[in-house]
Protein backbone atom coordinates (compact mmCIF):
# COMPACT_ATOMS: atom_id res chain seq x y z
CA UNK A 1 0.00 0.00 0.00
CA UNK A 2 1.23 3.55 -0.88
CA UNK A 3 1.25 6.12 1.11
CA UNK A 4 -2.04 8.91 0.79
CA UNK A 5 -0.34 12.24 1.98
CA UNK A 6 -0.71 15.87 0.87
CA UNK A 7 2.23 18.05 -0.24
CA UNK A 8 2.54 20.78 1.49
CA UNK A 9 4.30 23.50 -1.46
CA UNK A 10 3.50 27.61 -0.42
CA UNK A 11 4.76 30.20 -2.98
CA UNK A 12 7.51 31.43 0.01
CA UNK A 13 8.79 27.78 -0.02
CA UNK A 14 8.99 27.67 -4.07
CA UNK A 15 10.24 31.25 -4.55
CA UNK A 16 12.63 31.45 -1.36
CA UNK A 17 13.85 34.68 -0.27
CA UNK A 18 12.47 36.45 -3.33
CA UNK A 19 9.30 36.71 -2.08
CA UNK A 20 10.33 38.72 0.66
CA UNK A 21 11.83 41.04 -2.16
CA UNK A 22 8.38 41.00 -4.33
CA UNK A 23 6.30 41.85 -0.80
CA UNK A 24 8.27 44.69 0.15
CA UNK A 25 7.99 46.68 -3.23
CA UNK A 26 4.54 45.61 -3.27
CA UNK A 27 3.63 47.04 0.18
CA UNK A 28 6.17 50.32 -0.46
CA UNK A 29 3.54 50.79 -3.87
CA UNK A 30 0.44 50.00 -1.61
CA UNK A 31 1.46 52.42 1.04
CA UNK A 32 2.23 55.31 -1.76
CA UNK A 33 -1.62 54.79 -3.21
CA UNK A 34 -2.88 54.99 0.32
CA UNK A 35 -0.33 58.27 0.91
CA UNK A 36 -2.09 59.49 -2.69
CA UNK A 37 -5.37 58.49 -1.66
CA UNK A 38 -5.35 60.31 1.73
CA UNK A 39 -4.28 63.77 -0.29
CA UNK A 40 -7.39 63.44 -2.92
CA UNK A 41 -9.36 62.83 0.19
CA UNK A 42 -8.47 65.86 1.74
CA UNK A 43 -8.78 68.21 -1.34
CA UNK A 44 -12.07 66.61 -2.10
CA UNK A 45 -13.47 67.45 1.70
CA UNK A 46 -12.23 70.92 0.83
CA UNK A 47 -13.68 70.99 -2.41
CA UNK A 48 -16.96 69.88 -0.89
CA UNK A 49 -16.70 72.78 1.98
CA UNK A 50 -16.30 75.23 -0.55
CA UNK A 51 -19.24 73.79 -2.93
CA UNK A 52 -21.61 74.22 0.58
CA UNK A 53 -20.44 77.59 1.16
CA UNK A 54 -21.31 78.86 -2.30
CA UNK A 55 -24.90 77.39 -1.92
CA UNK A 56 -25.17 78.79 1.00
CA UNK A 57 -24.27 81.97 -0.68
CA UNK A 58 -26.49 80.88 -3.61
CA UNK A 59 -29.74 80.34 -1.10
CA UNK A 60 -29.00 83.68 0.69
CA UNK A 61 -28.63 85.51 -2.84
CA UNK A 62 -31.98 83.79 -3.69
CA UNK A 63 -34.06 84.77 -0.73
CA UNK A 64 -32.65 88.43 -1.42
CA UNK A 65 -33.88 87.95 -4.84
CA UNK A 66 -37.13 87.07 -3.55
CA UNK A 67 -37.53 89.38 -1.08
CA UNK A 68 -37.07 92.43 -3.44
CA UNK A 69 -39.45 90.77 -6.18
CA UNK A 70 -41.89 90.86 -3.62
CA UNK A 71 -41.57 94.60 -2.44
CA UNK A 72 -42.79 97.45 -3.82
CA UNK A 73 -44.44 100.52 -3.81
CA UNK A 74 -47.98 101.03 -1.58
CA UNK A 75 -49.69 104.35 -2.09
CA UNK A 76 -52.39 105.94 -0.26
CA UNK A 77 -54.68 109.00 -0.87
CA UNK A 78 -56.49 110.71 1.81
CA UNK A 79 -59.18 112.33 1.20
CA UNK A 80 -59.99 115.63 2.88
CA UNK A 81 -61.01 114.86 5.98
CA UNK A 82 -61.71 114.80 10.15
CA UNK A 83 -58.83 113.20 11.80
CA UNK A 84 -55.03 112.63 12.50
CA UNK A 85 -53.54 111.22 9.54
CA UNK A 86 -51.11 108.52 11.25
CA UNK A 87 -54.45 106.87 12.54
CA UNK A 88 -56.11 106.79 9.07
CA UNK A 89 -53.25 105.69 7.73
CA UNK A 90 -52.86 103.23 10.03
CA UNK A 91 -56.90 102.50 10.45
CA UNK A 92 -56.68 102.31 6.10
CA UNK A 93 -57.78 98.97 4.43
CA UNK A 94 -55.56 97.41 1.95
CA UNK A 95 -52.53 98.12 4.36
CA UNK A 96 -48.88 96.63 3.20
CA UNK A 97 -47.83 93.31 5.22
CA UNK A 98 -46.28 93.49 8.49
CA UNK A 99 -43.14 91.27 7.46
CA UNK A 100 -40.89 93.10 10.70
CA UNK A 101 -39.01 95.55 7.37
CA UNK A 102 -40.41 98.54 6.26
CA UNK A 103 -39.67 102.65 4.95
CA UNK A 104 -41.87 104.79 4.19
CA UNK A 105 -42.51 108.10 2.42
CA UNK A 106 -45.29 110.29 3.46
CA UNK A 107 -45.63 113.73 1.11
CA UNK A 108 -48.83 116.03 2.33
CA UNK A 109 -49.87 118.89 0.15
CA UNK A 110 -52.05 121.12 1.52
CA UNK A 111 -52.71 124.36 -0.37
CA UNK A 112 -55.81 127.22 0.15
CA UNK A 113 -57.42 125.11 -3.35
CA UNK A 114 -57.65 122.46 -4.73
CA UNK A 115 -56.08 123.45 -8.19
CA UNK A 116 -53.37 123.74 -6.24
CA UNK A 117 -53.32 120.83 -3.91
CA UNK A 118 -53.17 118.77 -7.60
CA UNK A 119 -50.58 120.87 -8.93
CA UNK A 120 -48.55 119.60 -5.99
CA UNK A 121 -49.49 116.33 -6.42
CA UNK A 122 -48.56 115.73 -9.97
CA UNK A 123 -45.07 116.91 -8.72
CA UNK A 124 -45.00 114.82 -5.84
CA UNK A 125 -46.16 111.91 -8.49
CA UNK A 126 -43.18 112.88 -10.88
CA UNK A 127 -40.84 112.55 -8.48
CA UNK A 128 -41.81 108.63 -8.47
CA UNK A 129 -42.00 108.00 -11.65
CA UNK A 130 -38.78 110.14 -12.50
CA UNK A 131 -35.37 107.91 -12.99
CA UNK A 132 -32.53 109.05 -10.77
CA UNK A 133 -29.55 110.36 -12.26
CA UNK A 134 -25.87 108.30 -11.54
Amino acid sequence: MGLDQWEDLTIGNLLGDNIGGYTKAILEYKNQLVAQLNKINSTLAVIQSRIGSINGFLNTTNDILSGLTSSGFYIIYLSPGDGNWSSRLLSATGAPNQLGYATGLCAIAKAPNLATVQTKYNDMMKVLSTPLPF
